[in-house]
């Protein structure tokens, strides 16, 4: 590892050219993503493809209506700078793309004036090091592609604020050994700083790069080789930042091979990652990930390394002109699609091979898809894992199922975290007697599961995938669940599958403890569809037209019951249209083998209505 002020400049350069991560000529500007030159080239590309074409149209629009804005202010949400880095990084690549493709010099001017507001702020807020991280880029690729239209007092501003709120604040940080988001995030803004002004501070650049590297081969095996392990939202937020981190390093210094295994690793994780969008477009939203399946810019970005343009086949949908208008998070990142996307046949995406996908280890999954070319596909996502893991919900046991464009069982996804934090609760406290699991969305009332009433779930207990199945009589899982119950419970196991019918088993065979009488249960879930409890003690469910029926069969005495599904504090997010479905049981007697079988059948919209 470098050591600043100890190395030569020629030492580094030497280790650098001796590991093939930089070119004889470095000092080159632009090189972050669109080398100088290269414009032309894309602006073809775009014009030959509808998607891509549209993407450009969309950033002109926006582009010029930054024009007339003035350049945000250093303002806090609560602990946090990260929506205005975000919305800095979204006008500075926006008006940056514009201007290169089009060489109309007034995008540009604005952008440096964004850029020189941004520079003149008291600091980027290092403490949440993600906010820095994201403005880091921003200014980065500005400073890098409008280089040669910038005065000498204008780059050294941007410079500096690039190196001494940007780079030197990343010494101290811990993201560096997280395996989590934040290593992929904050490394990624950290790399594209340096490459940035890598001629003008070789030794701080490219120790910087070094460590950054390092890190990165030992987060990266950890992270994606689990799947996604903190939701697709995450994912998502992970690996673009890896995507711009290598794209970055390849455009600087013209090689990639410093990748290793990472890419392999990436792409394997890729696989799960695309099957986390559901036929309808939502999201296997698990943990604190978004309900709408993220617009996926990695998946881009390795299609175009790999060749294999399958992972894109979910992404295509999701490429409207109206959800590219929106102001979405991830559009602050719509240039990639053209950067990332430009060689690839939009028009003859593979269609995927997979229809199951099962992960084992920190979180396991199980997901099915009847097949890639229909909204009315069914699908069927199980969740294991436990609670107290970065940006989990205790969850672990539970289940989404979509068929016929209805999505029958849902997961609601994250909470606003800036509304939660404002009331006073420690969101990312994950410890046992949080306040976190009091939270709605958070804990376990509105997940699809089976509570013991007055017992609350172990946060820290793991709940594994110990089969799975894909035949035609049945595909799903089974989990041991024991643990999740704290020892209230001598053993649990739940079935989640879909029979040769369609329709959808849910069946927890469980044993109380010998001390533990007189325990009732809660089975539920929560469903999108409109719900009404029969006389006969089943519940029907009706949406669009179709129609599907809960049954419960068990030996415990039943009562169905429905509910909004609706928090008890007002900070808490409403969720409209949303409601929880379930059967109350009683009778568990200590010591007897239980079972609780629940089948969700499709009925004619001829017998119950529209």
């Amino acid at each position: 590892m470098f050591h600043v002020g100890i190395v030569s400049k020629a030492r580094i350069l030497r280790e650098l050219h001796r590991n093939g991560r930089i070119q004889e000529d470095y000092r080159h500007h632009p090189r972050l993503l669109l080398s100088e030159g290269e414009e032309e080239g894309l602006l073809a590309d775009i014009t030959r493809n509808r998607i891509l074409a549209d993407s450009f149209s969309v950033i002109k629009e926006k582009a010029e209506g930054f024009l007339y804005t003035k350049p945000c202010q250093r303002s806090l949400q609560g602990h946090r700078l990260l929506s205005v880095s975000r919305e800095i990084l979204r006008r500075v690549f926006f008006l940056g793309f514009v201007y290169r493709l089009t060489g109309e010099e007034k995008y540009a001017s604005r952008a440096v004036e964004e850029m020189l507001s941004a520079s003149g702020f008291t600091d980027w807020n290092p403490s949440h090091f993600i906010d820095t991280s994201e403005m880091l880029v921003a200014l980065s690729i500005g400073y890098d592609w409008l280089f040669h239209l910038l005065a000498p007092k204008e780059k050294r501003r941007i410079r500096k604020a690039i190196i001494h709120k940007g780079l030197l604040p990343s010494f101290s940080q811990s993201f560096w050994d997280k395996r989590t988001n934040w290593n992929s995030v904050c490394r990624g803004g950290v790399v594209m700083g340096a490459l940035a002004v890598i001629e003008s501070s070789p030794r701080l650049s490219s120790y910087l790069i070094d460590r950054s590297v390092k890190s990165r081969d030992g987060f990266i095996g950890a992270y994606f080789s689990e799947g996604c392990p903190e939701g697709c939202h995450y994912w998502a937020y992970a690996s673009v930042f890896e995507a711009l981190m290598s794209a970055s390093l390849e455009s600087s210094f013209g090689s990639d091979r410093w990748l290793g295994k990472g890419l392999e690793s990436i792409n394997s994780s890729a696989r799960v990652a695309a099957m986390m969008t559901t036929p309808s477009g939502r999201a296997f939203s698990y943990g604190d990930s978004i309900t709408e399946a993220p617009i996926q810019y990695s998946l881009v970005w390795l299609a175009s390394k790999t060749g294999d343009t399958s992972v894109l086949w979910p992404e295509v949908p999701k490429l409207s002109r109206e959800r590219l208008e929106s102001d979405a998070e991830e559009n602050r990142l719509l240039p990639l699609l053209a950067l990332f996307g430009r060689n690839i046949d939009w028009e003859n995406i593979n269609v995927p091979s997979d229809t199951v996908r099962l992960c084992s280890g920190k979180v396991p999954l199980f997901i099915y898809r009847s097949g890639w070319n229909s909204p009315a596909d069914t699908y069927l996502a199980v969740k294991g894992g436990r609670a107290s893991d970065p940006h989990s919900h205790i969850d672990s046991g539970s289940f989404i199922f979509e068929s016929d464009s209805v999505a029958w069982a849902v997961d609601l996804g994250k909470e606003d975290y800036h509304k939660v934090e404002s009331a006073g609760v420690r969101l990312f406290d994950m410890s046992e007697n949080s306040r976190r699991w009091d939270l709605f969305r958070c804990g376990a009332m509105s997940h699809n599961l089976l509570i013991i009433n007055g017992y609350s779930p172990s946060v820290n207990a793991y709940v594994p995938i110990i089969e799975s199945w894909d035949s035609p009589q049945r595909k799903g899982c089974a989990l041991d669940t024991t643990a999740f119950y704290g020892g209230v419970l001598s053993s649990c196991l739940r079935e989640v599958y879909i029979d040769s019918e369609g329709s959808l088993n849910i069946v927890d065979t469980l044993m109380s403890s010998s001390e533990k009488t007189g325990l009732s249960l809660r089975w539920a879930m929560c469903t999108e569809a409109e719900p009404e409890a029969l006389p006969s003690g089943e519940i029907i469910l009706r949406k669009n037209g179709r129609a599907r029926k809960l049954v419960v069969e068990t030996m415990l005495k039943t009562g169905p019951f429905t509910a909004e599904a609706s928090p008890d504090s007002e900070f808490e997010s409403a969720n409209p249209g949303k409601s929880i479905v379930g059967f109350n049981l009683s009778g568990l007697n200590p010591g007897v083998k239980t079972v609780i079988s629940v089948r969700i059948i499709s009925e004619t919209t001829a017998s119950y209505g529209s």
